[in-house]
């Protein structure tokens, strides 16, 4: 029970620290991603010996891969990529995993509210419409697709996705 406590008080913490950097600055800090790390295999090391690094090593490599594509498109700064690695790094690969899901619901319903924040949900639907409808007239075929192009884009950060994921991840006690 006090290994599953300490290890969410600093995944809090970190996540806390990066959320209000993310959103004051739109940065996610280095120093606070390498605290994280070290701290979390520490507490792993610590708890579960030399397995705890394997632990922590797993973690961080499926909390990297899992955002790296978006990262590698432009979707998102590396910052993101590197805390979701550092939530795997403290609570292994299992809960990472369920984080980056819960995540991933959470930027959609974050960026639905943006857009509608905008005003620019009503148009992005039509266009996903027009893009799903030129899709199926091509007989499934991946073409460019041109009503996909905006030349206004919304920009959220991802970070409070990423801590809203997290911490639905640790209420449902997910590993």
């Amino acid at each position: 029970m006090e290994e599953q406590y300490l290890h969410n008080l600093l995944l809090l913490i970190i996540l806390t620290i990066c959320l209000y950097t993310d959103l004051k600055k739109r940065k996610v800090y280095n120093k606070v991603i390498l605290a994280g790390l070290a701290l979390g295999i520490t507490l792993n090391i610590h708890y579960l010996g030399a397995e705890g690094l394997i632990f922590s090593l797993k973690g961080l490599a499926l909390g990297v891969a899992l955002l790296f594509l978006p990262f590698a498109a432009g979707g998102m700064g590396a910052g993101d990529v590197k805390l979701l690695g550092v939530v795997g790094i403290i609570k292994g690969a299992e809960f990472v995993f369920s984080a980056f899901l819960f995540s991933a619901l959470a930027g959609g319903m974050l960026a639905l509210i943006a857009l509608a924040v905008k005003k620019r949900l009503l148009p992005v639907i039509c266009s996903l419409g027009g893009a799903l409808k030129l899709f199926l007239w091509s007989g499934f075929k991946i073409n460019p697709l041109p009503t996909l192009k905006s030349t206004s884009s919304i920009n959220i950060p991802y970070t409070p996705a990423i801590v809203l994921g997290t911490l639905t991840a640790i209420f449902l006690n997910i590993a």
